[in-house]
């Protein structure tokens, strides 16, 4: 099965619940992708978690500046999901690309 985790940045120390569950669902023989909005761009090594590549399975959004310093205030709920479907759907090209790339 495919699995897509779409995180607000990663890796990241505090992540351990979701570092578990992404490894766990790699060992059941899910093919685990992961999207993050923000690329902190810091070289952060879980040891137990490096057998795992997940560095390679890690995407960064193109525009993370915009949501970084979007005004989520002004929004609506259905506005803001509506922005945030737009720019997950203007980077799926971007990430099915790279993934070609790198098989």
């Amino acid at each position: 099965m495919n699995i897509l985790y779409i995180v607000k940045h990663f890796p990241c120390l505090s992540q351990t619940f979701v570092l578990h569950e992404i490894t766990s669902l790699l060992d059941k023989g899910h093919d685990v992708h992961i999207v993050s909005a923000i690329d902190l761009h810091e070289q952060i090594i879980h040891q137990q978690f490096e057998r795992y590549r997940l560095s390679e399975r890690t995407r960064y959004l193109e525009y993370d500046y915009l949501y970084r310093y979007a005004p989520t205030h002004n929004h609506s709920r259905d506005e803001a999901i509506a922005e945030a479907k737009r720019l997950l759907a203007s980077n799926v090209d971007e990430v099915a690309q790279s993934e070609k790339k790198t098989l």
